[in-house]
């Protein structure tokens, strides 16, 4: 087992490999998260791109203060929501045509794809990092240097709009 105290020392005086062990360990995650963030996994890809290359140049400046996860996150979290910020257009999710021969729910499935993708950028990390990735309210308070009444606040919006856009396209269907 490694150490991440010691893959991180060996960041810092510039050892690709441990940059890579830190890839490794969390790039899918990351991944995962900007894709559901930015609504499409060329994005995505981007986004972990940079936060990686922000990473390499800013490993100096992590204190170990809060746990090396955290930082990450919150390193990502600002890449995707940067970028969300910078495109002001519309998301569109990208459809794997086997996904729909695979996932026996697949309607519901891409409606809530296209709801979570119609949420506000907070609102919709809030909801991805609870619902999606399991993080805490307290760990997602942590990523995204919130009060943790805040991030309830945007985890009961995020739920209250998917319910009514879910809601919505029922009735829409049955018309």
């Amino acid at each position: 087992m490694t150490n991440e105290t010691t893959i991180l020392a060996r960041c810092r005086q510039g050892d690709l490999k441990a940059f890579r062990w830190i890839f490794d360990r969390y790039g899918d995650s990351l991944l995962r998260l900007g894709n559901r963030i930015l609504g499409n996994r060329e994005d995505a890809e981007d986004a972990l791109q940079t936060t990686f290359i922000k990473l390499l140049r800013s490993i100096s400046a992590f204190r170990g203060e809060a746990k090396f996860s955290t930082y990450l996150y919150r390193v990502h979290l600002r890449v995707c929501l940067d970028a969300c910020r910078s495109r002001k257009q519309a998301m569109f999710l990208q459809l794997d045509g086997r996904e729909a021969c695979i996932h026996p729910d697949y309607e519901l499935k891409m409606q809530l794809e296209r709801a979570i993708a119609a949420l506000p950028p907070r609102q919709k990390a809030c909801f991805t990092l609870f619902a999606v990735e399991g993080m805490s309210q307290k760990e997602i308070a942590a990523v995204m240097n919130l009060a943790i009444g805040s991030v309830k606040a945007n985890i009961f919006q995020a739920r209250s709009k998917l319910r009514a856009l879910l809601e919505n396209d029922e009735k829409e269907i049955a018309v």
